[in-house]
């Protein structure tokens, strides 16, 4: 099916104002193609030891024992978790197909430990479709703080991932982005285990996208 015209230039005014300068000059060729990229943000969270971020609260009281936190028993690892919405039908209805898909990942760990992240994709009823990632995650070595526990610096990491084929048709169902780290207990100094709770990864997730549009003046 071909884009209108018009539907055409106007979601490109909105959405493709830095790729005005690829459209053909030829709009009465039924041949002309145009292959936009653009760039938008998906969105940003902030992981933390919270509830907002799928932390189990719970693992912050102290064991009676050593007054340590439960979390830092944890062998496996402390778990947490935020969705962002990313609709893939909708950017697909846009134009006669996806060429290339890249998703961007910028990450600040604000924990003085190392921590690993993975991005999945999700249908409408949140069952995961792929990962960013295909073989280990992504991992982010540990923030420095001073000895009152505040944050000096963030280690940062971005990473670009491409998307070609038949990967980028298996997430055409893709309704939710969801983001999960997690944090390594090993080689944490134990007096900073109750500022833990102040820290956070944050994370910013953006997509850069070409597309296969026909265009002409009319239909033929």
């Amino acid at each position: 099916m071909r884009t209108p015209l018009i539907f055409v230039l106007l979601w490109s005014f909105v959405l493709l104002w830095s790729c005005m300068d690829d459209i053909p000059d030829d709009f009465d060729n039924p041949e002309s193609t145009w292959n936009p990229e653009f760039s938008f943000p998906v969105g940003y969270t902030s992981l933390g030891m919270n509830d907002e971020s799928g932390f189990d609260t719970l693992l912050l009281e102290l064991n009676p024992m050593d007054s340590l936190p439960e979390w830092y028993r944890q062998e496996t690892g402390v778990l947490m978790s935020y969705t962002l919405p990313f609709d893939m039908q909708a950017l697909s209805d846009l134009s006669e197909g996806i060429l290339h898909l890249m998703i961007r990942i910028n990450a600040w760990n604000g924990f003085p430990a190392e921590v690993s992240g993975q991005i999945y994709f999700l249908d409408r009823v949140d069952s995961i479709i792929d990962s960013v990632f295909t073989g280990e995650p992504f991992y982010v070595s540990k923030g420095t703080v001073d000895e009152n526990g505040q944050v000096v610096e963030s280690s940062y990491i971005r990473r670009d991932i491409d998307f070609s084929g038949e990967r980028i048709d298996d997430l055409n169902l893709t309704r939710n982005i969801l983001v999960k780290g997690r944090i390594y207990q090993d080689g944490i100094d134990s007096n900073l285990v109750y500022y833990f709770p102040d820290y956070a990864i944050d994370v910013q997730v953006g997509v850069q996208v070409e597309l296969g549009l026909t265009i002409s003046g009319s239909e033929r």
